[in-house]
């Protein structure tokens, strides 16, 4: 699972009363669901065939055998395969006070756009922290807190 959260200390929570329910949350939504959107507009196309080796011959065998037995379709459909758990509709944005959660429940995300990423995946597929950095360099951050500020104080 990935999780990219934002939070601010508690005590500070508390002491913002209604601006940290109506300014700060909203705010972290909106950060979370840039860096969503950073990961999910960026999908590479598939590898090129031949780009894919195995790390050592038990993984080889490894998937032979889910090949052969079914659980690994070959070849790989995005999105169509049984194994397939869709990456782009995993992503959950959790709210808790004084912190918002992005989360992608796929198993395997870890590989592709986690800190564990795959050499195949590798300048390909961002990660998580790559596409967080891209929101915050991009000035995004700013203008989702301006906004949200001069909605506030309107």
């Amino acid at each position: 699972m990935i999780n990219i959260s934002v939070s601010i200390p508690k005590d500070l929570y508390a002491r913002l009363n209604g601006i940290g329910k109506n300014v700060i949350e909203p705010t972290m939504v909106g950060v979370a669901t840039a860096v969503q959107h950073e990961l999910t507009s960026n999908k590479p196309p598939p590898p090129p065939k031949g780009s894919m080796k195995f790390k050592s011959d038990r993984q080889r065998k490894f998937v032979m055998a889910g090949i052969r037995n079914g659980t690994i379709d070959s070849p790989y459909r995005r999105g169509i395969s049984p194994s397939s758990e869709r990456l782009n509709r995993s992503y959950k944005i959790i709210r808790a006070p004084s912190t918002i959660t992005l989360t992608n429940t796929a198993s395997y995300m870890q590989y592709v756009i986690g800190n564990k990423q795959a050499k195949i995946h590798q300048n390909r597929w961002l990660t998580g922290d790559k596409a967080t950095q891209r929101v915050v360099q991009s000035g995004l951050v700013a203008r989702i807190v301006a906004k949200t500020i001069r909605k506030y104080f309107k």
